[in-house]
């Protein structure tokens, strides 16, 4: 099983490099061979580890951003009562799948029925065999 696994990338660089060689012109693709001669030179001058700290770098201020961002994002319209009853379809449609979409559907009228009867609050607010909608207000 080894000399499979490592076997099948030798093979992929191999058939890579004569490809290179042969059948591909240089514009489209380079060879293996060069490349790593080219991270040899990038790492022996500093331009290998300087360029890998600033892609560091960037990826923890973008998911930091991302995560701030996101934070508002789900907070802000939760907070705000109006802006969640306009939002909350939209949000619900791109996010969940096929089948969550139409159990939260479910779920939305048959809590709407039953806020109006005045027996929202209770715990008969599904439908028998319908799993309860997990989100805000359920």
């Amino acid at each position: 099983m080894w000399s499979l696994r490592i076997g099948l990338p030798a093979l992929i660089l191999v058939l890579w490099q004569v490809s290179a060689d042969h059948w591909i012109d240089s514009t489209f693709t380079t060879k293996p061979t060069d490349i790593v001669r080219r991270l040899g030179e990038w790492s022996g001058d500093g331009t290998l580890w300087t360029n890998t700290w600033i892609t560091v770098q960037e990826i923890v201020y973008g998911f930091l951003i991302g995560a701030a961002a996101g934070a508002l994002a789900g907070f802000v319209p939760a907070s705000l009562n109006l802006l969640y009853r306009v939002l909350d379809p939209f949000v619900m449609g791109a996010v969940l799948d096929p089948e969550g979409r139409a159990r939260a559907a479910v779920h939305r009228v048959v809590r709407h029925r039953y806020a109006h009867e005045g027996t929202a609050g209770r715990g008969d607010r599904v439908l028998p065999g319908v799993p309860q909608h997990r989100g805000r207000g359920a």
